[in-house]
């Protein structure tokens, strides 16, 4: 099916732009059956490393979180990647590890979607974009990065030291629910800045998908929920640190 086709393509693109020490870890969400055989063909074939089959659909973040707790990578970097995104940037994954050397204070960094505006759809959080340079401890090279309020979760890196401050990712009630912006949020009262790579950017394969029509038919629930979630993070009353499911 087109979905399964989708998330092929991106896995194969994944695997070709980032080096053969990066592992790439997939939790099938409750799939068909043609998808989930897909997945098995694609562990065998080395394109991905960590497969996990669900009952059901548990959900962006709870699927995220099922693979970081089973797998630390030796430099304790995680991403967290949509499976209908194609980077077309070789030795992307290389220059966000290098950006955290640089620059100890940036908690996440994203790529941006070609296809959407990168803008808040909250109101009551104030949006700013500052392009700046990750500069190199010796003579080199510059790196510009746009730091911003937050970075819809296409794609994101997180650096160890946020994710030792403020756990794992946390999504609202249902199957998805802002665990993008309440992460950057997150990382941000920890004391860390956000940014995007302005020179990489992704394109987004499926423009309408379940998410997609989930969020319009919820969109005044879910924006209830994320503020009353954002002001709990804010205020202090519900802690930035999230164990996990």
């Amino acid at each position: 099916n087109k979905r399964s086709s989708i998330t092929e393509k991106c896995l194969i693109q994944l695997r070709r732009t980032i080096t053969p020490s990066d592992k790439v870890g997939v939790y099938d969400n409750g799939s068909c059956v043609e998808s989930s055989g897909n997945m098995d063909r694609l562990k065998q074939d080395g394109i991905v490393d960590y497969l996990y089959h669900g009952v059901e659909n548990i959900g962006t973040a709870k699927a995220v979180n099922h693979i970081w707790k089973r797998h630390m990578t030796p430099d304790g970097i995680k991403v967290k990647m949509d499976n209908d995104c194609f980077i077309h940037c070789h030795g992307w994954l290389e220059e966000a590890k290098e950006v955290f050397k640089r620059c100890p204070d940036i908690g996440i960094i994203g790529l941006k979607r070609i296809d959407v505006s990168e803008h808040p759809e909250a109101e009551s959080l104030q949006y700013r974009s500052v392009l700046s340079f990750a500069m190199p401890n010796s003579p080199g090279y510059w790196i510009a990065v746009e730091e911003v309020h937050h970075v819809i979760g296409t794609c994101h890196v997180y650096r160890p030291e946020l994710l030792e401050n403020i756990g794992y990712l946390y999504q609202m009630n249902g199957l998805y629910g802002f665990d993008d912006f309440l992460v950057c949020l997150r990382s941000r009262l920890a004391g860390f800045r956000t940014v995007f790579l302005p020179h990489i950017r992704i394109d987004h394969l499926d423009e309408i998908t379940g998410y997609v029509q989930w969020k319009r038919a919820y969109a005044m629930d879910m924006m209830r929920e994320f503020n009353k979630t954002a002001k709990g993070y804010q205020d202090g009353s519900i802690p930035i640190y999230y164990g996990g499911e």
